[in-house]
């Protein structure tokens, strides 16, 4: 007599099992296609925003053009040199800035002096200062490196020493790799250069620079840190203060402007050459950064302007140079 009783039982727990499945079911169909749908969604927004922050880049460069066109110098004066707040777009904001290249320290200009013992001898004490200015290492540690970086860049297997290193050292490591025999594509290669820990690299990181010739330093745009780096002239060293804080407004109209009797440079301090000086610049950095939606695109390039003709990118990247 029971038996009805435990069937339909069954039966109940069967249909509450059946409809259970089908509710599993139902949500990980719904999930996967709301996963889907927020995918879709994500790679779209990264798309739009890799377009407007190509867009921002055009625009970057058509500033450029536009300020050399107007004015033989370069200075922190100028439109393109200015912080431009985020400006919103549909779907989110958009914000840049350009910055001189020649206002930092060209790494490059090692490999262009090779050969020349007393310009390499020039550049390293530069380096070193450098390095003292910005904390990122004392003398002793500076000289290591420097044999290091020429090393890299030099196509001889001639080993510098303290501190330098050919091929034999880095085919030793793990993996193993040859050292570049040329000069260096960005500054982000030192991470591969015996010495140059990370901690050395970020205290550097905003004050050197790769650039595909030797080039002088825009004394109206150089960092403070690159400034102090040219000399530790006691009276030079007073003078940069003073001089960075009205630049802006005061920039040098000629290099020879710097070497006057009140000007940056004092009289006795021969490792200051007005060759080593610019006040005009050829290369510059851009960063675009796009936030659409829940997309983001940062885009860091390199531009060449040249004394005629129109400003090209040389080089993107997603890292930071």
């Amino acid at each position: 007599m029971k038996a009805p009783h435990r069937q339909r039982g069954v039966a109940l727990i069967t249909a509450l099992l059946v409809v259970s499945l089908a509710s599993i079911a139902a949500v990980a169909v719904a999930t996967a296609g709301f996963q889907a749908l927020s995918r879709t969604q994500l790679l779209l927004d990264s798309e739009r925003a890799w377009w407007y922050a190509q867009g921002m880049e055009a625009w970057a460069v058509s500033i450029l053009q536009r300020e050399g066109a107007q004015t033989e110098i370069d200075h922190l004066g100028e439109v393109w040199a200015r912080q431009v707040p985020p400006l919103p777009v549909e779907g989110g904001a958009l914000q840049g800035r350009i910055e001189d290249a020649q206002g930092r320290f060209n790494l490059n200009n090692f490999a262009a002096a090779a050969g020349d013992d007393e310009e390499l001898q020039l550049l390293t004490e530069r380096f070193i200062r450098l390095m003292a200015c910005t904390g990122a290492g004392d003398d002793f540690r500076g000289r290591d490196i420097v044999n290091a970086l020429v090393d890299w860049m030099d196509p001889d297997d001639q080993q510098r020493f303290p501190g330098g290193g050919e091929d034999l050292l880095y085919l030793g490591k793990t993996p193993p790799y040859r050292t570049g025999a040329q000069p260096l594509a960005a500054a982000s290669e030192l991470a591969a250069i015996e010495g140059f820990d990370s901690d050395m690299l970020r205290a550097l990181r905003d004050h050197i620079i790769a650039l595909p010739e030797a080039t002088p330093i825009n004394v109206n745009t150089a960092t403070p840190e690159v400034l102090c780096a040219l000399s530790d002239n006691s009276d030079y060293r007073s003078r940069i203060d003073g001089f960075v804080a009205r630049r802006a407004e005061e920039p040098l109209e000629s290099v020879g402007a710097a070497f006057a009797e009140t000007g940056l440079v004092p009289g006795g301090v021969p490792e200051i050459r007005q060759s080593d000086l610019s006040v005009s610049s050829s290369y510059f950095l851009t960063e675009a950064d796009a936030f659409i939606g829940n997309g983001t695109a940062v885009l860091y390039s390199l531009v060449a302007r040249p004394a005629r003709g129109v400003p090209f990118v040389l080089r993107r990247s997603t890292a930071r140079p």
